[in-house]
């Protein structure tokens, strides 16, 4: 997208320098509206273009602040809002009701600036919410690669430090929320629609309001209080976006789901959005698909509500990421199964009133002998051990449990006896889509508070940010997160159209991770001292980030939450 209006404002055979400067500017709302994406400055008013495809005779002077002016107003300005606009057409009768939440306009025609998150928006409930078409994401234009072709050559120029800026800028904030079409063919839709901002912003309210300001305590305590947070979100419908509405959620498609997991990702630490995944997308799946309806009006209403908290069985000390080497069981005693064993690693362990447990039902082959139990925190014989020690997500707390002789009545049998592992697999593609994206609002937040930061600092009287060293490794590291964007949009359109995303899942949450952990590592460089302290978000985010090392053979568990991964 930069790519286009740069060439335009300073095109390559140009004679003279040009100095452009965006001037992007902010109006206060919750998604950083772009009111005025460029406006070009030139340098005199009597330079003038050369181009070198025409002949001698065929040159014309003309001068340069005119030729500018056009192209950027004409062309770059015009390529712009062709990127960005969204296409019109489809599913604003079904999702009315959400629309008129927000000021989000209208899809606006190609001749119009582009669409723009809602400034401001009613906190959302599943009665306000019809069900939306699944739309689909259109090839980008591409502004990680615009980034990486301009970068070099503005630092060539010598005008690298000018444009830092649109990296922290409302314009990146476009590029967050996803509001992209393409040209590209039939079929190619915007993935976020004026309802994904209505959500989105509404949550913002919440994060600003009822979590961001006692992040810090929650992490001294090692614990955020989970009951008073999710009760919270589920009287807004956050805990139930993609769930039946019948008990009490949304109903929208997973699009919706991703939307959500993107702006939890602005909370000011890793341990909430973790446990409030857990509760929405991991512990919830596989009951919402497959449990009968006395289970779900026993579990997964007042899980949706935010009544209940729920934690997600299935770590053990030797079995994580390889989930058929399980040990716990279930044994069927008359009406009861009797459960023995222990779970290691439980996010919300501690504050749990039920767990999705996995366990052995029988002794049978390990991919087809085991269950999903709905298993009530407060039965005799189960043992909270401990509360782990983390070295990061310490806000969340993370829990070893024991299990002796647990009496669970066969009723709360999930779906098919032995179709437990299977269950299990088939609810991880969307914990991988939910975890991917959740870290990218987290990394482009270390970004912009870097560039702040040694735009500041100063080393032999001029900052930091003015090394090409450091343009460099930040526009890499700004590319790297746009494309993982990419790819994770492209694999939630197939999903919500009903294809096999494994492949695509897999590679995002192996990019993410390691991507989260070079990210915050390299920054954390240009910190100096004040990186080795916990006081900035980028120390807290390199430890957290640690989680999403890959599995080794002395960590089979492949993290501490891998359930989470």
């Amino acid at each position: 997208m930069f790519a286009c209006v740069l060439n335009a404002c300073a095109p390559p055979w140009t004679t003279e320098a040009v100095t452009v400067q965006m001037m992007p500017l902010r109006d206060g709302g919750t998604g950083g509206k772009v009111k005025s994406l460029i406006e070009p400055r030139c340098q005199t008013k009597e330079k003038t273009s050369f181009n070198p495809k025409l002949k001698g005779t065929e040159q014309q002077a003309v001068p340069l602040t005119q030729s500018v002016s056009q192209s950027a107003g004409d062309g770059a300005e015009g390529a712009v809002r062709s990127a960005l606009s969204p296409s019109p057409g489809g599913g604003r009768a079904a999702r009315a009701a959400l629309r008129g939440l927000s000021t989000a306009p209208s899809a606006p025609s190609k001749s119009h600036a582009p669409s723009k998150a809602p400034s401001s928006a009613a906190q959302v409930t599943p009665a306000s919410v019809p069900a939306g078409r699944p739309r689909a994401p259109g090839c980008c234009r591409c502004a990680a690669l615009a980034m990486a072709r301009c970068w070099p050559g503005l630092l060539a120029r010598g005008q690298g430090g000018k444009w830092c800026s649109w990296l922290a800028g409302p314009a990146r904030s476009q590029l967050r929320a996803g509001s992209w079409s393409s040209a590209s063919g039939e079929g190619d839709h915007v993935l976020y629609t004026p309802e994904h901002y209505a959500l989105r912003a509404s949550l913002r309210k919440i994060i600003d309001k009822e979590i961001n300001p006692f992040v810090d305590k929650w992490e001294e305590e090692s614990q955020f209080p989970a009951h008073k947070v999710f009760k919270t979100l589920g009287q807004a419908g956050f805990l139930g976006i993609n769930k039946p509405t019948e008990y009490g959620g949304m109903g929208l498609d997973f699009s919706y789901s991703i939307a959500v997991a993107e702006e939890l990702g602005n909370i000011r630490c890793g341990g909430v959005p973790m446990a409030i995944g857990v509760q929405t997308d991991m512990a919830t799946p596989a009951l919402t698909r497959f449990g009968s309806d006395e289970l779900k009006q026993q579990f997964l209403v007042p899980t949706i509500a935010g009544e209940m908290v729920a934690c997600l069985g299935v770590s053990e000390p030797g079995a994580g990421s390889d989930v058929a080497n399980i040990k716990t069981t279930a044994v069927r005693k008359g009406d009861d199964y009797v459960i023995n064993g222990g779970k290691m690693w439980i996010t919300s362990g501690c504050q749990a009133d039920w767990m999705c447990l996995l366990a052995n039902s029988s002794e049978g082959p390990p991919h087809q002998n085991k269950s999903l139990i709905c298993l009530p925190m407060n039965l005799p014989g189960v043992h909270i051990a401990k509360k782990i020690d983390k070295m990061g997500m310490r806000s969340s707390d993370t829990a070893q449990i024991f299990f002796e002789d647990v009496r669970v009545p066969n009723k709360y049998l999930i779906g098919e006896e032995g179709m437990g592992f299977t269950y299990q697999m088939l609810q991880f593609q969307e914990e991988r889509l939910w975890a991917v994206a959740n870290i990218l609002a987290p990394m482009e937040n270390v970004i912009e508070e870097t560039i702040d930061y040694t735009r500041q600092r100063k080393i032999s009287n001029q900052p930091v940010l003015h090394n090409q060293i450091v343009h460099f490794r930040l526009a890499e590291l700004a590319t790297e997160v746009e494309l993982l964007r990419s790819l994770l949009y492209q694999a939630v359109a197939l999903y919500i159209r009903g294809k096999d995303v494994t492949k695509f899942a897999s590679m995002a949450k192996l990019k993410a991770g390691r991507l989260a952990r070079e990210l915050t590592d390299n920054c954390l460089q240009f910190w100096g001292g004040m990186g080795f302290t916990n006081e900035v978000l980028v120390s807290r985010l390199y430890r957290e980030n640690q989680i999403y090392k890959e599995n080794s053979k002395e960590r089979g568990h492949g993290g501490l939450q891998p359930e989470y991964l």
